[in-house]
């Protein structure tokens, strides 16, 4: 039982008394009626105050405790100042969990991975320096991951959109902070100037050279690259593949590697 619960039972008991006192004069003298009367006022507003007062009340309440919590999210907040429609489908979906019965920790972490997933969406619409910082902080992720744990670096390349925050539990925080940073950029892109999605035709002939490269040096194993989620996929490998793919695109001129990126990035969106 929260305050607020505690606080409707308090102001129930009031009500019911003032109630029971109008109901039964001298109630000194009439003690077991006014009691009768005072339990019966008491359980009909106190069962009224559960199901229509503490709902509005205590999602208002949540609400306001979990604000400095929402401030310190920078994606939150940039789809709050460039795109008010999204920021208040998301701020209803809060208030929805709430009613629900969440609590905060539930709800922050649908929140986290609504946000992921939202980034990844809006990649391929984004503005090519947006991509190219995206994808830059997504490689030097891959790396540290393909190191470390090469689990968590299939974890971070395969999961869909949101899936993939436990993973980011384990980079540095100068990697988390620079994913986060190029988040921002992609949602502001795509929002004051949402891009065309490249066509293959645009891409073909640079991205074909970039493969055949990566086919020269690994082979047979490029295929993981499509098939990732395929049975006997070896997660090192296709980790540095991936990396490697990345690095060889930004290593392109500058005019196409981001139209390329968000090409391959829109690809992947569609898995």
């Amino acid at each position: 039982m929260n305050s607020i619960q505690i606080g409707l039972l308090v102001v129930s008991a009031v009500v019911a008394a003032l109630l029971a006192l109008v109901q039964v004069r001298r109630p000194r003298e009439r003690a077991a009626q006014f009691t009768v009367v005072f339990l019966f006022f008491f359980a009909v507003l106190a069962g009224l105050s559960h199901f229509f007062a503490y709902p509005p009340l205590n999602v208002w309440y949540q609400r306001r405790q979990i604000e400095p919590a929402l401030a310190k999210m920078p994606l939150l907040e940039t789809l709050k100042q460039y795109d008010a429609p999204t920021y208040a489908k998301l701020d209803g979906e809060i208030h929805q969990s709430f009613r629900q019965g969440e609590d905060q920790a539930q709800v922050l972490n649908q929140l986290r991975h609504r946000l992921d997933a939202l980034v990844r969406t809006r990649l391929p619409r984004a503005s090519d320096a947006a991509a190219i910082a995206y994808i830059s902080a997504r490689n030097a992720a891959l790396m540290q991951l393909g190191k470390q744990a090469p689990a968590l670096c299939l974890q971070l390349l395969v999961s869909p959109p949101g899936d993939a925050l436990e993973a980011r539990r384990h980079l540095s925080a100068a990697i988390r902070q620079a994913n986060v940073s190029a988040g921002v950029e992609v949602i502001k892109s795509s929002a004051r100037d949402p891009q065309s999605v490249p066509s293959e035709s645009e891409v073909s002939s640079l991205l074909n050279a970039v493969y055949m490269g990566l086919a020269h040096r690994y082979g047979s194993d490029l295929s993981m690259l499509q098939h990732p989620n395929a049975p006997g996929v070896d997660p090192a490998k296709l980790c540095t593949m991936t990396g490697q793919l990345y690095a060889n695109v930004l290593r392109l001129p500058s005019e196409h590697r981001g139209r390329i990126l968000r090409f391959i990035l829109a690809q992947d969106s569609k898995h």
